[in-house]
Order: C-alpha cells, then sequence, then structure tokens
C-alpha cells in the first residue's frame, strides 16, 4: 500500500516537469509534422534515416543540396521504443526566383524516406523533431554554404528576420573586380568542361539554366563563386562545380591581366 501511494505523484510530478507543447504521443507529433513544408536539416541524401533520442544521426548521413532536402510526412507511428516517420522527398524548383516545393514522382526514383527516433528518457520527442526538421526555408538559411548566402538574403528571407545578421562571405585577398568595357578588354574561355545532371533532376528530366556570378582572377581561374538565378533540383551545385573547373585567357587593362566581375548562365537540357 506505501508503494502504491507514492506511484501516482510520482508520476504526476514527471508529467508537469514536461513543457506544455510537448509531444509524446503520436498525434501530437502528426499535428506538427503531416501537411507542414518541412525541410531535413542535415540535407540528407540518404532514403533510410536513424537518429538517437537527441536527434543527432546513428552514423553519418551524405548530405547534398538544400533543394533535395524538402520532405512531405505522410505516416507517423510510436513503437517499440521509437518514433517511426514514413515520408515523400520533396525537391525545390525555382521560377523566376521562386521556389516551388514538387513531389518527386518517377519511375526511376521513388523518393521515399524512412525515418526512425529513439525515444527519450521523458517521452518528449520536441528536441529530436527541432534538430531533424526544420519548419521552413527561411530555417535553413544559416547552414546554407556561402554561394547561396547573397540568394537567400535576396529572395528566401522577408525584411527584418534574424537571420539576416549573417555575415556575408569573406572576401579573398587580391584585386577587387573590374567591370568588363572600355579599357577592360573581355576574358577568353579556354576550358569549358561540361555540367553534370544531379541524379534527381535526370530521373525527372528536369531542364534548366543557373546563371552563376564570379571574379575571374588575374591568373584565369574562377574565384568568388555564387548563385544568382537558380534552377533547383540540385543543379545549382552542379554549375558551381562546372564552373569552377573554368579557365580564361584573363581579361587585361593597360596590357596586364586584372580581375573581373563575371556572369556565366550554364545551361542544363535533357536530348
Amino acid at each position: 500500500m506505501f508503494v502504491r501511494k507514492l506511484a501516482a505523484p510520482a508520476l504526476l510530478l514527471v508529467l508537469n516537469c514536461l513543457p506544455a507543447n510537448a509531444q509524446t504521443t503520436a498525434d501530437a507529433i502528426k499535428a506538427r509534422l503531416v501537411g507542414q513544408p518541412l525541410y531535413l536539416r542535415g540535407c540528407w541524401m540518404d532514403d533510410d534515416l536513424k537518429f538517437n533520442a537527441d536527434g543527432q544521426p546513428e552514423k553519418g548521413f551524405h548530405p547534398g543540396p538544400f533543394t533535395e532536402a524538402g520532405i512531405d510526412v505522410r505516416k507517423v507511428k510510436l513503437s517499440h521504443g521509437q518514433l517511426q516517420i514514413e515520408g515523400q522527398r520533396v525537391v525545390l524548383e525555382f521560377h523566376n526566383m521562386v521556389p516551388t516545393r514538387i513531389n518527386i514522382h518517377s519511375a526511376n526514383y521513388a523518393g521515399s524516406v524512412s525515418i526512425k527516433i529513439q525515444s527519450p528518457p521523458n517521452g518528449d520527442f520536441s528536441k529530436a523533431l527541432d534538430a531533424v526538421f526544420a519548419p521552413d526555408l527561411p530555417s535553413l538559411v544559416p547552414s546554407m554554404p556561402f554561394y547561396w548566402q547573397n540568394f537567400a538574403r535576396t529572395h528566401i528571407l522577408t525584411p527584418g528576420e534574424e537571420n539576416a545578421s549573417i555575415p556575408p562571405q569573406a572576401l579573398a585577398s587580391g584585386d577587387k573586380p573590374l567591370q568588363i568595357g572600355g579599357a577592360v578588354t573581355k576574358p577568353v574561355v579556354l576550358q569549358q568542361p561540361s555540367p553534370q545532371f544531379s541524379q534527381i533532376a535526370r530521373a525527372l528530366k528536369f531542364s534548366g539554366a543557373v546563371m552563376v556570378h564570379l571574379w575571374l582572377m588575374q591568373d584565369g581561374t574562377p574565384s568568388h563563386i555564387s548563385v544568382v538565378e537558380p534552377a533547383g533540383l540540385g543543379l545549382d551545385e552542379q554549375a558551381l562545380l562546372a564552373v569552377s573547373q573554368y579557365r580564361f585567357q584573363p581579361a587585361m587593362k593597360d596590357g596586364k591581366p586584372v580581375t573581373v566581375d563575371l556572369y556565366v548562365n550554364v545551361n542544363f537540357q535533357i536530348l
């Protein structure tokens, strides 16, 4: 009898320690995840993801571009001491600088994602869900690579958002770029490798174009490469990779090579 009298108050004390919005039931977790424009914070490309009770990966997953990191949660189940989530991978496609979420439907790639999270000691999955899922695209901006930051501040974040305080890319040493024209002659392309399609873009037979900005250095190599007009579906990173391997006869001024601003349009066309 003595043990029974203490058990109920002890359980009540534990429950009172949980926050009011604790994610302890399948219904509460469904209400948080299902139907929301979520993104995987780590931009993991694996289709079978497992996390500990704090939402940290149990092994090293393969990261990818944020334009392939969207997820549409379909099913939520609590079973055998873990949370089981089934979802569909969602990609971002850009039209006139505006991102659109696209569910993947392809004979070559199903896009199914399975997520398992170990149950925390108090049964509240809030911390783990915060670590695994970003609630919207602006939440991903702080972790985006430097080559996305200028675009993100202008086209993803809204004025006044705290994320806008992210410091810009540190400038590399060297001369500041000049504008081509007048006494500054145009550079000449010497080497121009073709870009490769991302796996998802190829599976969806997606075509598009990416506008890239760079500094063309005095030795004819690109630097400070960034996305200006994206296409999405992982093609932007493929465009940057290709452009980083371009080689030029440098721009000239007064018979000497100079650093210049340059914009490059990279086209992806399924033949």
